[in-house]
């Protein structure tokens, strides 16, 4: 029993076990560089790491899910109420957005009143000691 017969199962499908190693196939590894595919996999591993920081999966997830339906000609039902779903989603969240950034400026205007009052005070209890 050779290699090839034991492990062909898990290489080649049977009908391809003719065209194992024949220059040409799908199943030609002879111009396949092992060091080089490892390098590339590192080299994408590593870029995978550094967007993991950068890049929030779950909007990638959502990207993924509902751009191909937009892309799609008919796009069913299902998809079309996830993607209003969505949309409306996304409306809220920038509304919410709109109302969170009114009330920061909101807060640092009362945070600059409020460091003038303190300057003032400061001042005038400064004059009354040393006037």
């Amino acid at each position: 029993m050779s290699i090839l017969s034991a492990f062909v199962c898990v290489c080649v499908p049977r009908r391809g076990n003719s065209l194992f190693g024949q220059a040409g196939s799908q199943y030609d590894f002879s111009k396949f560089d092992i060091g080089q595919q490892k390098e590339r996999a590192r080299e994408l591993e590593e870029q995978q790491r550094g967007m993991k920081r950068k890049v929030n999966p779950k909007v990638m997830n959502m990207i993924d899910t509902y751009v191909p339906a937009l892309c799609r000609p008919l796009i069913d039902c299902a998809n079309l109420n996830n993607l209003r779903s969505v949309e409306k989603r996304e409306a809220s969240l920038k509304k919410m957005l709109g109302t969170v950034l009114k009330d920061k400026e909101k807060i640092e205007q009362t945070i600059e009143e409020l460091d003038r009052y303190k300057r003032d005070a400061l001042k005038t209890t400064w004059e009354k000691v040393n006037g």
